[in-house]
């Protein structure tokens, strides 16, 4: 099949997404619950005396987020900035695009690879982490789920609440479905980028070099290029400082998973001006 062959070419990229999706839960384990980024002891047996802040509450539930602006890139991009090549895709997409097959299916089967990493690897990463706290008692483990009720939708559940009981109180299902939306369509952002440099119109290629700094302009705030209530429609998490109770909207997961779609469609349309 050559879906094997798409595994194959990403493969490397798997193992690398999967370790910053385990990293990633590590990190904002950091944040919140350690008094440093060095003090490794929050892994086992330590947690810092810290208050419970609600910005380190908004980071916790919105986690997800997090991890999926790095798997969006680590699985999205193929070249770098002024259409540097990054070895080995680059050629790959090249021999496939000589193939007897539908071009369709170069838009396709590479999507369905990622997307399977994509909705698997955030939750993956975190179930490891917690599955290592709980195994050696580490006091964080109790310090996340006191910080986890602090967020207006779970204060009602008093002392010890099950770990189901608080995934639904917190509305994770919808949060990580709105981190997938994202994750996929900047995903799709991402891989159009392949097709526009092997364009022959000079303008489409210039614009897929440009792609990875469009891409910074847009997850970047603290730029003051975008404004906060845009990039949060755009990553559909809460700024810090913004109140707890956010949640985000069917309707922007919607647009997400409906942009991904155009995205895509418009790279098979670009596919298939280009000819070998």
């Amino acid at each position: 099949m050559l879906l094997r062959s798409y595994l194959l070419i990403y493969r490397k990229r798997l193992i690398v997404a999967a370790i910053a999706s385990v990293l990633c839960a590590i990190l904002v384990l950091f944040i919140t619950s350690a008094d440093s980024l060095t003090h490794i002891g929050v892994l086992w047996h330590h947690v810092c005396g810290c208050p419970l802040y609600p910005r380190n509450a908004g980071m916790l539930v919105g986690s997800f987020n997090v991890t999926s602006l790095f798997l969006s890139i680590i699985l999205g991009m193929s070249v770098g900035a002024a259409g540097a090549r990054t070895p080995g895709l680059q050629g790959n997409v090249l021999f496939l695009l000589t193939r007897p097959q539908p071009r369709r299916s170069l838009i396709l089967q590479p999507l369905l690879v990622v997307a399977c990493a994509l909705a698997i690897l955030p939750a993956l990463g975190w179930l490891v982490l917690l599955g290592w706290l709980k195994m050696v008692h580490a006091p964080s483990l109790g310090y996340l789920a006191a910080l986890a009720q602090i967020v207006p939708s779970a204060s009602h559940l008093g002392p010890h609440p099950s770990f189901l009981a608080l995934l639904l109180a917190l509305n994770m299902g919808r949060r990580y479905l709105a981190a997938f939306s994202v994750e996929l369509s900047f995903y799709a952002f991402f891989a159009a980028q392949r097709w526009l440099l092997l364009n022959p119109s000079p303008r489409l290629r210039v614009l897929g070099s440009l792609q990875f700094l469009v891409f910074m302009v847009i997850v970047t705030p603290a730029w003051h290029i975008v404004s906060r209530s845009v990039s949060m429609a755009i990553l559909l998490w809460s700024p810090p400082g913004s109140s707890l109770s956010y949640l985000p909207s069917n309707l922007g997961i919607m647009l997400h998973f409906a942009l991904a779609g155009v995205l895509l469609y418009g790279s098979w349309k670009l596919l298939q001006r280009v000819e070998l």
